[in-house]
């Protein structure tokens, strides 16, 4: 059985052995919470131009805040992009600027790319900033640790 809340944003929550309805949006309870799933419809709006969730064409990108409509994302991503190119362009490019690093950089804007270590080794990736491709080379290095067993001799 499921029973639905008498308005958007609501959720049932038991307490002292009753049941209430209680808010749930981070926004009209002033919490700041940050990835609400409990929005009521008053702030279902892109967070950047307010237009309501149900005037959408496409699916609205995530973001902790709220949600971001398509035509503000692209505006955003266009404006990091200019931004990430702009200031590669001020120094002069080296290959050997990006190899043997410690995190995976795109050598077109210079965007540090977060891989798990799971997902670790050579392949072919483009750069969400600029959708520049590139290869990814994965390199290990080994280095060793000793320690005595015991005592350590001395002669």
């Amino acid at each position: 059985m499921r029973l639905a809340p008498p308005e958007v944003g609501l959720y049932a929550e038991r307490i002292d052995g009753v049941w209430y309805w209680v808010s749930g949006c981070a926004k009209c309870n002033g919490t700041g919470e940050q990835w609400n799933y409990s929005v009521c419809d008053k702030h279902d709006v892109c967070r950047l131009c307010s237009i309501h969730r149900s005037k959408l064409a496409e699916t609205p990108w995530s973001h902790p805040d709220g949600w971001t409509c398509k035509p503000c994302q692209d505006a955003e991503d266009a404006q990091a992009k200019a931004a990430a190119l702009a200031k590669v362009a001020e120094g002069k490019y080296n290959e050997w600027d990006y190899r043997c690093q410690d995190e995976c950089k795109c050598p077109h804007c210079a965007t540090v790319i977060h891989i798990e270590s799971e997902d670790y080794g050579d392949k072919k990736m483009e750069c969400d900033t600029c959708d520049g491709s590139f290869e990814l080379v994965t390199e290990y290095s080994v280095s060793f640790t000793t320690t005595v067993i015991g005592e350590r001799i001395t002669a």
